[in-house]
């Protein structure tokens, strides 16, 4: 699926309108009831990727949203927002949900796991090289991490999310030259990432979006 056939499955709206390009669709089992309280459930989806693996996404979704209680195994269907924000002192990234559906357990519908978003370079890239073995030879495969600034409103007040979004190969390449508020669309998905923190001696997660190769447009 291309960058035009994703904003087209996503965003019937004005693409002048910044709000319209921080869209999530996504298809997957609730995992964990993280927090509850009188006006919002925080839960963890698992969605399936093509290989055996598969992702655990933080979610939020207002109670307004749905006429039932939602539970642990409850397939469902959710479009919303990425959206970043520091809770305990530490930034984490999550989809706010704008619409959830219950579908049936015997449905045939695959996980879906989708993101589009358009916004800014907020930081200069961290390009580095990784050595993969391959048919007994041994290769380089680029990456790139980054923060995409993605602006939005919130009622009347302009807000921005912080992202972090990870190219690879060639697009890895080609995003780290870019400068600093170069604006740029991308495609591509949202991962579960774990990680040692050295300083704690512990581990912890992140949601990050993992572009797919070709699925950057540069906004001249």
């Amino acid at each position: 699926m291309t960058v035009k056939e994703t904003i087209k499955l996503l965003n019937q709206g004005n693409p002048k309108d910044y709000g319209k390009y921080n869209k999530v669709l996504i298809i997957g089992h609730v995992e964990e009831m993280l927090e509850e309280n009188e006006w919002r459930y925080m839960i963890r989806i698992k969605v399936k990727r093509n290989s055996d693996k598969y992702d655990l996404l933080y979610a939020e979704v207002k109670k307004v949203l749905v006429d039932r209680t939602i539970k642990k195994g409850d397939l469902v269907k959710i479009t919303g927002a990425f959206t970043s924000a520091v809770l305990n002192g530490h930034k984490k990234s999550y989809i706010t949900a704008k619409k959830i559906e219950f579908l049936e357990a015997d449905d045939k519908s695959e996980d879906v796991n989708i993101i589009c978003l358009r916004g800014f370079m907020c930081d200069k890239p961290y390009y580095r090289e990784k050595r993969k073995s391959q048919k007994g030879e041994k290769n380089k495969k680029g990456i790139s991490t980054f923060c995409l600034a993605v602006p939005r409103k919130v009622k009347r007040n302009d807000e921005t999310d912080y992202i972090q979004c990870v190219a690879w190969k060639i697009d890895a390449a080609l995003v780290k030259d870019l400068e600093l508020r170069q604006e740029i669309l991308i495609y591509g998905r949202i991962e579960y990432r774990e990680f040692e923190v050295k300083s704690q001696l512990c581990k912890a997660s992140i949601n990050e979006v993992s572009i797919h190769q070709n699925q950057i447009v540069i906004i001249r």
